[in-house]
């Protein structure tokens, strides 16, 4: 039945193996290949190019229709983002969820105040009152870092009041490095070759001390038995069918989540709003006119 459809092998090299045997190809194809919804890139896989094979693939299977399941090459074992397992799935992001309620957010709102407060005072440590340029992307990444941290441990990475990249980089080259790991698995036999052609072997090194570091951050909150704080991984340690191995898995997707996407977004709302004065200006105008003070601003109001 596969071999019905064209094949285009420049487009398998980018299978990412994301479903089993059904991928949406969401980058545009090179303009020398023939356009079309569906094409063949492997033998066995074939690539869905349409908003409904999306919501197929990744949504939630409708009624009496079965989900599909990540491809076996894909899965790191017990890490919600990447387990195959449904019943598993459901179970870890039912605790996780609990954790992200409007009533667990805004008992956090201390948190979340502590760190803001800290990022504006090194924005004006850093930028010297408008003197000096700040690269205030960084800054965001050290700010949803350290968030991160505090809501999923109970610590942070101590990021903003060093202004240090250090845990940032780290986790951006852990996110590469997750790329090699699937093309060995998905080609054991040329896989560790073109790994070793296409990254330099210090990636993996780095990869291995953000492991190191998630895993004493997740020991470190299951060994304090606090279950009092409401942070994220509380609700994780609660449920006994989550076990340890995957709750240190859990982990390592829980800091990589919660702070370059968050912070990715905040960078480019920042940007689209230096880049566009009306829009600016309003939101300038409602914010001053609304509060008096900067304590006013708050999850509340």
């Amino acid at each position: 039945m596969v071999h019905r459809f064209s094949f285009q092998w420049p487009a398998s090299l980018q299978n990412d193996g994301t479903a089993s045997k059904v991928r949406p190809l969401l980058s545009r194809p090179p303009s020398n290949l023939p356009e079309g919804d569906v094409i063949r890139i492997g033998p066995n896989s074939i690539s869905f190019n349409t908003p409904e094979a999306y919501m197929n693939v990744y949504g939630r299977p409708s009624q009496g229709k079965k989900a599909f399941l990540k491809f076996a090459q894909y899965e790191r074992p017990g890490d919600i983002s990447t387990t195959r397992d449904p019943e598993l799935h459901a179970v870890q992001k039912k605790a996780l969820s609990k954790g992200f309620s409007a009533t667990a957010l805004r008992d956090q709102e201390t948190v979340l105040q502590q760190y803001i407060h800290l990022l504006i005072q090194q924005l004006h440590d850093l930028g010297r009152n408008g003197k000096a340029a700040v690269n205030v992307g960084e800054a965001l990444n050290w700010f949803t870092l350290d968030i991160t941290g505090d809501l999923a441990f109970g610590e942070s990475f101590d990021s903003l009041a060093k202004a240090s990249s250090h845990s940032r980089a780290l986790i951006t080259d852990a996110l590469r490095y997750s790329g090699v790991e699937y093309i060995k698995r998905q080609r054991p036999y040329l896989g560790p070759l073109i790994a070793r052609l296409l990254f330099p072997r210090s990636l993996e090194q780095k990869h291995l001390q953000y492991q190191k570091i998630a895993d004493e951050k997740a020991e470190k909150r299951i060994q304090r038995h606090d279950l009092t704080r409401q942070d994220f991984f509380s609700h994780l340690i609660k449920d006994r069918r989550i076990t340890k191995k995957e709750l240190m898995a859990t982990a390592w997707t829980l800091i990589m989540a919660g702070s370059e996407t968050t912070a990715t977004a905040l960078t480019a709302i920042i940007f689209y709003l230096l880049c566009n004065s009306d829009p600016m200006e309003k939101l300038a105008k409602e914010v001053r006119t609304s509060f008096k003070s900067p304590e006013e601003i708050t999850g509340e109001s």
